[in-house]
């Protein structure tokens, strides 16, 4: 190897190899293979997190249509002026959807405005 001096006391280093050597599959001897089974444990571990990450990912379960409809009439009544039609409308109609879910056995939890149903 030979070094070419630059200013200010640092020098390069530059390699002497003849041309046409390979910089690839150079490695030294004290360097070890891989082991099949740090591949395998490490494959492992990834698979391992990769699936509980699709876990906790996973979707939540649909709510049935009749609760979605009542949640929609209570948006509308909730959301509207009190003498709008349309929102007594949809008063009238969270209320009925409402007295189907009691019919049902679903309960009306007031704290947060969500059904909790048996089946």
């Amino acid at each position: 190897m030979k070094r070419l001096p630059v200013g200010g006391g640092a020098d390069i280093c530059w390699d002497m190899r003849p041309p046409g050597t390979p910089w690839i599959g150079i490695r030294s001897q004290t360097a070890r293979p891989r082991s099949e089974p740090r591949l395998a444990s490490t494959s492992s571990i990834i698979v391992a997190a990769l699936g509980a990450l699709l876990i906790l990912a996973a979707p939540a379960h649909a709510q049935s249509p009749i609760i979605q409809g009542w949640l929609a009439a209570n948006t509308v009544c909730k959301g509207g002026p009190s003498d709008d039609p349309k929102a007594q409308k949809a008063c009238a109609r969270r209320d009925e959807i409402g007295a189907r879910l009691k019919r049902r056995g679903c309960e009306y939890q007031e704290d947060g405005d969500w059904w909790r149903c048996p089946h």
